[in-house]
């Protein structure tokens, strides 16, 4: 892979990550302006999700980048 076609996945990835949080933060204010959510409701799940889901997700998505204990990055 070339560099400018490095930098060309490297700006899509990034262009397609701010896409999904714009459209994450829309539903966001949809669900809490019609009161289906709390404010603050979504983000305290959010983090209990991540506590709970982050290492086994991490692996199952990218397992040659998280397969490891914290130690063995020593």
């Amino acid at each position: 892979m070339t560099g400018f076609n490095l930098f060309d996945l490297v700006w899509n990835l990034s262009n397609e990550l701010i896409s999904a949080r714009v459209r994450m933060r829309a539903l966001l204010e949809l669900l809490e302006e019609k009161g289906v959510l709390l404010p603050g409701e979504f983000e305290a799940r959010a983090q209990a999700v991540w506590e709970r889901d982050h290492a086994e997700l991490a692996r199952e998505l990218a397992p040659e980048l998280f397969d490891f204990e914290p130690a063995d990055r020593a």
